[in-house]
Protein backbone atom coordinates (compact mmCIF):
# COMPACT_ATOMS: atom_id res chain seq x y z
CA UNK A 1 0.00 0.00 0.00
CA UNK A 2 1.50 3.02 -1.34
CA UNK A 3 -0.04 6.80 -0.77
CA UNK A 4 -0.62 8.44 -4.32
CA UNK A 5 1.64 11.25 -3.36
CA UNK A 6 4.50 8.81 -3.28
CA UNK A 7 3.71 7.76 -6.81
CA UNK A 8 3.42 11.05 -8.07
CA UNK A 9 6.94 11.82 -6.77
CA UNK A 10 8.18 8.95 -7.85
CA UNK A 11 6.87 9.51 -11.24
CA UNK A 12 8.47 12.86 -11.33
CA UNK A 13 11.86 11.63 -10.33
CA UNK A 14 11.86 9.00 -13.26
CA UNK A 15 10.85 11.53 -15.73
CA UNK A 16 13.30 13.78 -14.53
CA UNK A 17 16.62 11.29 -14.91
CA UNK A 18 16.44 11.20 -18.74
CA UNK A 19 16.65 15.57 -18.67
CA UNK A 20 19.16 15.77 -15.75
CA UNK A 21 22.75 15.17 -17.58
CA UNK A 22 21.50 16.49 -21.62
CA UNK A 23 20.43 19.81 -22.06
CA UNK A 24 22.46 22.84 -23.79
CA UNK A 25 23.75 25.47 -21.44
CA UNK A 26 21.97 28.79 -21.00
CA UNK A 27 23.80 31.70 -22.08
CA UNK A 28 23.14 35.65 -21.44
CA UNK A 29 21.00 34.98 -19.10
CA UNK A 30 20.59 38.53 -16.39
CA UNK A 31 18.54 36.53 -13.42
CA UNK A 32 19.62 33.59 -11.63
CA UNK A 33 17.54 31.58 -9.20
CA UNK A 34 19.63 29.36 -6.46
CA UNK A 35 17.32 26.71 -5.03
CA UNK A 36 16.60 26.56 -1.12
CA UNK A 37 19.63 25.40 1.09
CA UNK A 38 17.74 24.69 4.11
CA UNK A 39 16.08 21.06 1.80
CA UNK A 40 14.65 17.65 2.48
CA UNK A 41 17.83 15.94 3.75
CA UNK A 42 18.38 18.94 6.38
CA UNK A 43 14.65 18.73 7.63
CA UNK A 44 13.95 15.60 7.55
CA UNK A 45 17.22 13.23 8.29
CA UNK A 46 16.63 11.33 11.39
CA UNK A 47 12.81 12.20 11.58
CA UNK A 48 10.80 9.49 12.45
CA UNK A 49 7.33 10.38 13.57
CA UNK A 50 6.62 6.64 14.91
CA UNK A 51 4.86 5.75 18.12
CA UNK A 52 8.26 4.37 19.87
CA UNK A 53 9.90 7.91 20.24
CA UNK A 54 7.09 11.02 19.15
CA UNK A 55 5.80 12.91 21.93
CA UNK A 56 3.59 15.48 21.54
CA UNK A 57 5.73 17.76 19.82
CA UNK A 58 9.26 18.84 18.87
CA UNK A 59 12.04 21.24 18.53
CA UNK A 60 15.06 21.43 15.83
CA UNK A 61 17.55 23.14 15.15
CA UNK A 62 19.82 22.49 12.21
CA UNK A 63 22.79 24.66 12.06
CA UNK A 64 24.58 25.01 8.49
CA UNK A 65 26.79 26.15 5.86
CA UNK A 66 27.05 25.80 1.97
CA UNK A 67 28.97 26.89 -0.83
CA UNK A 68 28.80 27.00 -5.05
CA UNK A 69 31.67 25.11 -6.92
CA UNK A 70 32.01 24.95 -10.78
CA UNK A 71 31.95 28.63 -11.81
CA UNK A 72 32.49 28.31 -15.22
CA UNK A 73 28.93 26.93 -15.33
CA UNK A 74 27.44 29.77 -14.02
CA UNK A 75 29.89 32.19 -15.75
CA UNK A 76 28.50 30.67 -19.38
CA UNK A 77 24.85 31.55 -17.63
CA UNK A 78 25.56 35.40 -17.51
CA UNK A 79 28.04 35.82 -20.53
CA UNK A 80 27.18 35.41 -24.24
CA UNK A 81 27.75 33.20 -26.59
CA UNK A 82 28.42 30.16 -24.08
CA UNK A 83 32.15 31.68 -23.23
CA UNK A 84 33.72 32.15 -19.92
CA UNK A 85 35.89 35.31 -21.48
CA UNK A 86 35.40 38.24 -23.37
CA UNK A 87 37.65 40.29 -25.38
CA UNK A 88 36.75 43.83 -25.92
CA UNK A 89 37.55 45.82 -28.54
CA UNK A 90 37.00 49.81 -29.90
CA UNK A 91 35.41 50.63 -32.86
CA UNK A 92 38.90 51.88 -34.76
CA UNK A 93 38.53 51.86 -38.59
CA UNK A 94 42.44 51.43 -40.43
CA UNK A 95 43.39 51.15 -44.08
CA UNK A 96 43.47 47.32 -43.51
CA UNK A 97 40.44 47.29 -41.91
CA UNK A 98 37.76 49.66 -42.80
CA UNK A 99 34.86 48.15 -40.75
CA UNK A 100 36.82 49.13 -37.67
CA UNK A 101 37.12 46.24 -35.80
CA UNK A 102 34.33 43.71 -37.66
CA UNK A 103 36.94 41.60 -39.30
CA UNK A 104 38.90 40.43 -35.81
CA UNK A 105 37.53 37.43 -34.81
CA UNK A 106 38.72 37.56 -31.51
CA UNK A 107 36.44 40.46 -30.85
CA UNK A 108 33.31 39.39 -28.60
CA UNK A 109 31.71 43.07 -27.53
CA UNK A 110 32.05 46.44 -28.99
CA UNK A 111 33.62 48.81 -26.65
CA UNK A 112 31.75 51.87 -27.48
CA UNK A 113 28.38 50.32 -26.15
CA UNK A 114 29.77 50.56 -22.29
CA UNK A 115 30.83 54.56 -23.35
CA UNK A 116 34.17 53.48 -23.51
CA UNK A 117 35.75 56.27 -25.94
CA UNK A 118 39.79 56.09 -25.61
CA UNK A 119 42.40 58.94 -27.47
CA UNK A 120 43.32 56.43 -29.96
CA UNK A 121 40.74 54.31 -30.46
CA UNK A 122 42.39 51.23 -29.42
CA UNK A 123 41.05 50.46 -26.19
CA UNK A 124 41.54 46.43 -25.85
CA UNK A 125 40.35 44.40 -22.69
CA UNK A 126 40.10 41.22 -21.74
CA UNK A 127 37.11 40.48 -19.05
CA UNK A 128 36.15 36.94 -16.72
CA UNK A 129 33.63 36.28 -14.21
CA UNK A 130 33.63 33.70 -11.49
CA UNK A 131 30.38 33.66 -9.73
CA UNK A 132 30.02 32.29 -6.54
CA UNK A 133 27.45 31.59 -3.80
CA UNK A 134 27.62 30.94 0.12
CA UNK A 135 25.34 30.44 3.22
CA UNK A 136 25.23 30.58 6.82
CA UNK A 137 22.39 30.06 8.79
CA UNK A 138 20.12 27.57 10.71
CA UNK A 139 17.24 26.29 10.09
CA UNK A 140 14.39 25.56 12.81
CA UNK A 141 11.58 23.08 12.85
CA UNK A 142 8.79 23.04 15.80
CA UNK A 143 5.93 20.37 15.32
CA UNK A 144 2.88 20.17 17.70
CA UNK A 145 0.96 17.05 17.93
CA UNK A 146 -2.83 17.68 17.92
CA UNK A 147 -4.35 14.43 18.18
CA UNK A 148 -3.36 11.14 19.08
CA UNK A 149 -5.30 7.78 18.52
CA UNK A 150 -6.37 5.08 21.32
CA UNK A 151 -2.90 2.91 20.26
CA UNK A 152 -1.04 6.79 21.48
CA UNK A 153 0.27 6.88 17.51
CA UNK A 154 0.10 10.51 16.55
CA UNK A 155 -2.22 11.08 13.86
CA UNK A 156 -2.45 14.81 13.05
CA UNK A 157 0.38 17.37 14.13
CA UNK A 158 1.29 20.74 12.73
CA UNK A 159 4.39 21.56 11.46
CA UNK A 160 6.63 25.44 11.62
CA UNK A 161 9.46 25.19 9.33
CA UNK A 162 11.93 28.37 8.68
CA UNK A 163 15.53 29.32 7.69
CA UNK A 164 17.20 32.14 8.91
CA UNK A 165 20.45 32.93 6.64
CA UNK A 166 23.49 35.17 5.04
CA UNK A 167 23.93 34.78 1.27
CA UNK A 168 26.53 36.17 -0.09
CA UNK A 169 26.91 36.67 -3.95
CA UNK A 170 30.25 37.33 -5.82
CA UNK A 171 30.37 37.80 -9.20
CA UNK A 172 34.55 37.89 -9.37
CA UNK A 173 34.70 40.17 -12.15
CA UNK A 174 38.43 40.94 -13.73
CA UNK A 175 39.49 42.64 -16.16
CA UNK A 176 42.83 42.46 -18.08
CA UNK A 177 43.65 45.62 -19.91
CA UNK A 178 45.59 44.66 -23.20
CA UNK A 179 45.83 48.40 -25.00
CA UNK A 180 43.82 51.76 -22.61
CA UNK A 181 44.04 53.31 -25.86
CA UNK A 182 45.83 56.20 -24.15
CA UNK A 183 43.22 56.60 -21.86
CA UNK A 184 39.63 58.12 -22.14
CA UNK A 185 37.98 61.09 -23.77
CA UNK A 186 37.54 64.16 -22.32
CA UNK A 187 33.79 64.10 -23.73
CA UNK A 188 30.26 63.36 -22.85
CA UNK A 189 29.14 60.14 -24.39
CA UNK A 190 25.56 58.05 -23.20
CA UNK A 191 23.35 59.19 -20.87
CA UNK A 192 25.81 62.51 -21.46
CA UNK A 193 27.67 61.08 -18.82
CA UNK A 194 31.58 61.40 -19.19
CA UNK A 195 33.15 58.50 -21.28
CA UNK A 196 34.99 56.18 -19.35
CA UNK A 197 38.71 53.85 -20.20
CA UNK A 198 37.85 50.72 -19.45
CA UNK A 199 35.43 48.05 -18.69
CA UNK A 200 35.69 47.63 -14.81
CA UNK A 201 34.93 51.75 -15.06
CA UNK A 202 31.75 51.10 -16.96
CA UNK A 203 29.98 48.45 -15.30
CA UNK A 204 29.53 50.54 -12.63
CA UNK A 205 28.78 53.83 -13.86
CA UNK A 206 26.47 56.06 -11.80
CA UNK A 207 23.87 56.61 -14.89
CA UNK A 208 23.25 52.91 -15.43
CA UNK A 209 20.70 52.11 -13.42
CA UNK A 210 20.89 47.96 -13.55
CA UNK A 211 23.16 45.44 -15.38
CA UNK A 212 25.91 46.47 -13.12
CA UNK A 213 29.18 43.66 -12.47
CA UNK A 214 31.96 44.66 -10.11
CA UNK A 215 34.22 42.33 -7.73
CA UNK A 216 32.40 43.15 -4.52
CA UNK A 217 30.38 41.07 -2.16
CA UNK A 218 26.80 41.15 -1.87
CA UNK A 219 25.22 40.26 1.41
CA UNK A 220 21.77 39.88 2.50
CA UNK A 221 20.07 37.89 5.62
CA UNK A 222 16.66 37.60 7.64
CA UNK A 223 14.23 34.59 7.41
CA UNK A 224 13.96 32.64 4.53
CA UNK A 225 10.29 31.93 4.22
CA UNK A 226 8.45 30.20 6.42
CA UNK A 227 6.29 26.40 5.94
CA UNK A 228 3.29 25.98 7.86
CA UNK A 229 1.71 22.42 7.24
CA UNK A 230 -1.01 20.35 8.62
CA UNK A 231 0.14 16.51 8.70
CA UNK A 232 -1.95 13.67 8.97
CA UNK A 233 -0.08 10.43 9.67
CA UNK A 234 -1.06 6.37 9.04
CA UNK A 235 0.40 3.29 11.01
CA UNK A 236 0.31 -0.06 8.79
CA UNK A 237 1.86 -3.38 8.94
CA UNK A 238 5.64 -1.79 10.58
CA UNK A 239 5.36 0.93 7.86
CA UNK A 240 4.49 4.61 8.52
CA UNK A 241 3.26 7.29 6.35
CA UNK A 242 1.94 11.06 6.25
CA UNK A 243 0.77 13.79 3.77
CA UNK A 244 0.81 17.41 4.52
CA UNK A 245 -0.84 20.20 2.65
CA UNK A 246 -0.15 23.96 4.02
CA UNK A 247 1.58 27.08 2.64
CA UNK A 248 4.92 29.31 2.63
CA UNK A 249 4.56 32.61 3.69
CA UNK A 250 7.70 34.72 1.89
CA UNK A 251 9.52 36.55 4.75
CA UNK A 252 12.52 36.53 2.02
CA UNK A 253 13.49 39.64 -0.39
CA UNK A 254 13.04 39.60 -4.63
CA UNK A 255 14.68 41.54 -7.42
CA UNK A 256 12.93 45.04 -7.46
CA UNK A 257 13.77 48.41 -7.84
CA UNK A 258 15.67 48.58 -5.02
CA UNK A 259 18.26 45.28 -5.35
CA UNK A 260 18.24 45.32 -9.41
CA UNK A 261 21.39 47.35 -9.69
CA UNK A 262 23.48 44.25 -9.41
CA UNK A 263 23.60 41.23 -11.66
CA UNK A 264 23.37 38.41 -9.24
CA UNK A 265 22.40 40.18 -6.26
CA UNK A 266 21.53 37.70 -3.58
CA UNK A 267 18.04 36.91 -2.83
CA UNK A 268 16.60 35.45 0.91
CA UNK A 269 13.89 32.40 -0.19
CA UNK A 270 11.55 32.20 -3.14
CA UNK A 271 11.66 35.85 -4.77
CA UNK A 272 8.79 36.71 -1.74
CA UNK A 273 6.57 34.34 -4.10
CA UNK A 274 3.57 32.99 -1.80
CA UNK A 275 3.37 28.87 -2.48
CA UNK A 276 0.91 25.99 -1.92
CA UNK A 277 2.46 23.66 -0.24
CA UNK A 278 2.07 19.51 0.39
CA UNK A 279 4.26 16.26 0.88
CA UNK A 280 4.11 12.93 1.82
CA UNK A 281 6.51 11.06 3.69
CA UNK A 282 6.76 7.29 3.95
CA UNK A 283 8.83 5.29 6.18
CA UNK A 284 9.13 1.03 5.35
CA UNK A 285 10.73 -1.60 7.99
CA UNK A 286 12.98 -3.56 5.81
CA UNK A 287 14.72 -5.37 8.47
CA UNK A 288 14.75 -5.56 12.06
CA UNK A 289 16.90 -8.52 14.30
CA UNK A 290 17.84 -7.23 18.05
CA UNK A 291 19.24 -3.79 18.18
CA UNK A 292 19.59 -3.51 14.44
CA UNK A 293 17.52 -1.62 12.35
CA UNK A 294 17.27 -1.04 8.71
CA UNK A 295 14.52 1.00 7.23
CA UNK A 296 13.62 3.09 3.78
CA UNK A 297 12.40 6.11 3.93
CA UNK A 298 10.98 8.40 0.77
CA UNK A 299 10.12 11.88 1.32
CA UNK A 300 8.66 14.16 -1.55
CA UNK A 301 7.04 17.97 -1.35
CA UNK A 302 6.01 20.26 -4.13
CA UNK A 303 4.49 23.59 -4.57
CA UNK A 304 2.53 25.62 -6.44
CA UNK A 305 4.16 28.82 -6.56
CA UNK A 306 1.92 32.28 -6.49
CA UNK A 307 3.07 34.36 -9.31
CA UNK A 308 4.58 38.22 -7.82
CA UNK A 309 6.30 41.08 -9.69
CA UNK A 310 10.07 41.41 -10.01
CA UNK A 311 12.39 44.06 -12.01
CA UNK A 312 14.71 42.18 -14.67
CA UNK A 313 16.83 42.83 -17.69
CA UNK A 314 16.25 41.26 -21.08
CA UNK A 315 17.78 41.29 -24.82
CA UNK A 316 16.07 41.24 -27.74
CA UNK A 317 15.93 37.80 -30.18
CA UNK A 318 19.26 36.99 -31.86
CA UNK A 319 21.12 39.72 -30.24
CA UNK A 320 23.38 38.10 -26.91
CA UNK A 321 23.68 40.88 -24.48
CA UNK A 322 21.96 43.70 -26.61
CA UNK A 323 20.45 44.71 -23.10
CA UNK A 324 23.81 46.65 -23.29
CA UNK A 325 23.67 48.23 -26.69
CA UNK A 326 23.73 52.24 -26.94
CA UNK A 327 20.61 53.20 -28.21
CA UNK A 328 18.65 56.51 -28.92
CA UNK A 329 15.45 56.62 -26.95
CA UNK A 330 13.16 58.30 -28.96
CA UNK A 331 13.00 59.61 -32.75
CA UNK A 332 13.52 63.33 -31.22
CA UNK A 333 16.52 61.94 -29.24
CA UNK A 334 18.15 60.96 -32.67
CA UNK A 335 17.27 64.28 -34.40
CA UNK A 336 19.01 66.29 -31.44
CA UNK A 337 22.16 63.78 -31.85
CA UNK A 338 22.43 65.48 -35.11
CA UNK A 339 22.13 69.29 -34.01
CA UNK A 340 24.01 69.62 -30.60
CA UNK A 341 27.48 69.50 -29.87
CA UNK A 342 27.26 65.75 -28.25
CA UNK A 343 26.92 63.74 -31.33
CA UNK A 344 27.61 60.70 -29.51
CA UNK A 345 24.97 61.01 -27.45
CA UNK A 346 22.32 58.30 -26.62
CA UNK A 347 20.90 55.91 -23.66
CA UNK A 348 22.75 53.12 -22.69
CA UNK A 349 20.55 50.16 -23.56
CA UNK A 350 20.64 48.59 -19.60
CA UNK A 351 18.45 51.33 -18.45
CA UNK A 352 16.08 51.04 -21.63
CA UNK A 353 15.59 46.78 -22.05
CA UNK A 354 14.97 46.98 -17.78
CA UNK A 355 11.52 46.36 -17.13
CA UNK A 356 8.98 45.15 -14.16
CA UNK A 357 7.58 42.06 -15.30
CA UNK A 358 4.94 39.33 -13.91
CA UNK A 359 7.00 36.55 -13.13
CA UNK A 360 5.32 32.87 -12.96
CA UNK A 361 7.37 30.17 -12.00
CA UNK A 362 4.40 27.79 -11.56
CA UNK A 363 5.65 24.82 -9.63
CA UNK A 364 8.81 23.42 -7.64
CA UNK A 365 9.07 19.54 -6.26
CA UNK A 366 11.53 18.24 -4.10
CA UNK A 367 11.92 13.97 -3.16
CA UNK A 368 14.37 12.68 -0.81
CA UNK A 369 15.41 8.35 -0.70
CA UNK A 370 16.99 7.28 1.75
CA UNK A 371 18.29 4.25 3.93
CA UNK A 372 18.72 4.46 7.89
CA UNK A 373 20.87 1.98 9.92
CA UNK A 374 20.36 2.19 13.16
CA UNK A 375 22.46 0.19 15.80
CA UNK A 376 21.33 0.58 19.54
CA UNK A 377 21.38 4.43 19.69
CA UNK A 378 23.87 5.45 16.95
CA UNK A 379 22.29 6.24 13.75
CA UNK A 380 23.48 6.63 9.75
CA UNK A 381 21.58 7.36 6.74
CA UNK A 382 22.97 7.76 3.33
CA UNK A 383 20.39 8.96 0.16
CA UNK A 384 19.64 11.18 -2.32
CA UNK A 385 17.39 12.88 -4.45
CA UNK A 386 15.86 15.42 -7.07
CA UNK A 387 15.35 18.91 -7.12
CA UNK A 388 12.94 20.31 -9.86
CA UNK A 389 11.60 23.67 -10.85
CA UNK A 390 9.74 24.85 -14.05
CA UNK A 391 10.56 27.65 -15.95
CA UNK A 392 9.43 30.70 -15.04
CA UNK A 393 6.86 32.06 -17.48
CA UNK A 394 6.34 35.99 -17.66
CA UNK A 395 3.58 38.26 -18.61
CA UNK A 396 4.95 41.63 -20.21
CA UNK A 397 2.89 43.25 -22.74
CA UNK A 398 3.98 46.90 -21.73
CA UNK A 399 6.25 48.66 -24.51
CA UNK A 400 6.10 50.87 -26.63
CA UNK A 401 8.13 50.26 -29.46
CA UNK A 402 10.16 54.02 -29.70
CA UNK A 403 13.23 52.51 -29.15
CA UNK A 404 16.09 52.17 -31.72
CA UNK A 405 19.60 51.05 -31.83
CA UNK A 406 22.49 53.88 -32.12
CA UNK A 407 25.14 53.33 -35.16
CA UNK A 408 28.47 53.33 -34.12
CA UNK A 409 28.90 56.47 -35.58
CA UNK A 410 26.61 58.72 -33.52
CA UNK A 411 25.53 62.33 -34.85
CA UNK A 412 21.88 60.64 -34.98
CA UNK A 413 22.52 57.55 -37.27
CA UNK A 414 20.58 54.23 -35.97
CA UNK A 415 21.61 50.13 -37.18
CA UNK A 416 18.86 47.58 -36.68
CA UNK A 417 21.84 44.86 -37.75
CA UNK A 418 23.91 46.36 -34.96
CA UNK A 419 25.43 43.28 -32.33
CA UNK A 420 27.04 43.39 -29.12
CA UNK A 421 30.58 42.60 -30.97
CA UNK A 422 29.46 43.84 -34.69
CA UNK A 423 29.10 47.08 -35.91
CA UNK A 424 27.97 46.62 -39.71
CA UNK A 425 28.63 50.23 -40.43
CA UNK A 426 27.80 50.18 -44.22
CA UNK A 427 23.95 49.28 -43.42
CA UNK A 428 23.68 52.24 -41.03
CA UNK A 429 20.29 54.40 -41.51
CA UNK A 430 21.53 57.85 -41.51
CA UNK A 431 18.00 60.02 -41.96
CA UNK A 432 16.32 60.42 -38.92
CA UNK A 433 12.79 60.80 -40.62
CA UNK A 434 13.69 56.64 -41.46
CA UNK A 435 13.97 55.91 -37.89
CA UNK A 436 10.68 54.13 -37.54
CA UNK A 437 13.03 51.22 -39.71
CA UNK A 438 14.88 50.49 -37.22
CA UNK A 439 12.18 50.26 -34.07
CA UNK A 440 12.59 47.63 -31.85
CA UNK A 441 8.81 46.27 -31.71
CA UNK A 442 7.97 43.99 -28.66
CA UNK A 443 8.00 41.15 -31.05
CA UNK A 444 11.90 41.46 -31.55
CA UNK A 445 12.16 41.02 -27.82
CA UNK A 446 13.90 38.22 -25.85
CA UNK A 447 11.95 38.10 -22.63
CA UNK A 448 13.21 34.74 -21.96
CA UNK A 449 16.77 35.81 -21.11
CA UNK A 450 15.13 37.79 -18.11
CA UNK A 451 13.44 34.72 -16.61
CA UNK A 452 15.35 31.46 -14.96
CA UNK A 453 15.21 28.44 -17.18
CA UNK A 454 13.84 25.05 -15.97
CA UNK A 455 15.73 23.62 -13.05
CA UNK A 456 16.63 19.80 -12.42
CA UNK A 457 19.17 18.56 -10.03
CA UNK A 458 20.37 15.92 -8.13
CA UNK A 459 21.57 15.65 -4.93
CA UNK A 460 23.87 13.05 -2.14
CA UNK A 461 23.86 12.95 0.94
CA UNK A 462 25.49 11.14 4.54
CA UNK A 463 24.86 11.41 8.03
CA UNK A 464 25.39 10.16 11.47
CA UNK A 465 23.90 10.66 14.61
CA UNK A 466 23.16 9.43 18.39
CA UNK A 467 19.69 9.16 19.88
CA UNK A 468 19.51 8.91 23.70
CA UNK A 469 15.63 7.77 24.27
CA UNK A 470 15.83 6.82 28.09
CA UNK A 471 14.65 10.65 28.86
CA UNK A 472 11.82 12.19 29.31
CA UNK A 473 12.48 14.58 26.42
CA UNK A 474 14.15 12.38 23.95
CA UNK A 475 17.79 14.01 22.56
CA UNK A 476 18.84 13.38 18.80
CA UNK A 477 22.25 15.05 17.48
CA UNK A 478 23.44 14.32 14.01
CA UNK A 479 26.11 15.57 11.47
CA UNK A 480 25.65 15.12 7.74
CA UNK A 481 27.24 16.87 4.40
CA UNK A 482 25.80 16.73 1.09
CA UNK A 483 26.34 17.79 -2.80
CA UNK A 484 24.23 19.15 -5.23
CA UNK A 485 25.03 18.92 -8.86
CA UNK A 486 24.18 18.78 -13.01
CA UNK A 487 25.02 18.66 -15.63
CA UNK A 488 23.09 21.52 -16.65
CA UNK A 489 24.54 25.14 -15.72
CA UNK A 490 20.62 26.27 -14.79
CA UNK A 491 21.38 25.57 -11.44
CA UNK A 492 24.57 25.75 -9.25
CA UNK A 493 26.81 22.80 -7.89
CA UNK A 494 27.38 22.84 -3.72
CA UNK A 495 28.44 21.59 -0.74
CA UNK A 496 26.73 21.82 2.77
CA UNK A 497 27.77 20.66 5.88
CA UNK A 498 25.13 20.84 8.63
CA UNK A 499 24.43 19.83 12.50
CA UNK A 500 21.09 18.96 14.04
CA UNK A 501 19.57 19.07 17.64
CA UNK A 502 16.12 17.50 17.97
CA UNK A 503 14.69 17.54 21.34
CA UNK A 504 11.43 15.51 21.74
CA UNK A 505 9.03 16.88 25.02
Amino acid sequence: MIPKYSKYFLLIFILAQSDLFSAPAATSHSFFFVPPTYSLPMIRSFYRHDKEITQWGAWEVVPYVSHSTNPCKLTQYFMPFGKTELNVFEYHVTPEDPTGGDLNPTKDIEARHFNIQTNTGTFHSRITFAPEHSVVGAGFTIQQTLYKNCLNEPRLWLEVSFPIEQVKHRMNFKEEVINDGDGAVNALGLDNAPRVGSMTQAFKQENWNYGKIDNQTRTVQGVADVSITLNWGTFFQGCYSSTALGFVVPTGTEINAGNAAYVFSPVLGNNHHWEVLFGNQLCIDLWHRDDHALKLYFNGRGSIIIRNHQVRSFDSYDKSWSRYMETYLTQAAAEEAKTTTNPNAGTSGINVFTRCFKIDPRYQAETKTALTYQYKGLLTEFGGGLYIRHAELFDFNVWEPRVAFKDVSGDGNTNLARTIGKNFPGVAITNTNDFTDALVYLNDLNVLSATHPSIITALVYGTIGYEWMNHKAPVVISLGSSYDFSQRNTTIDRWSVWGKLAVSF
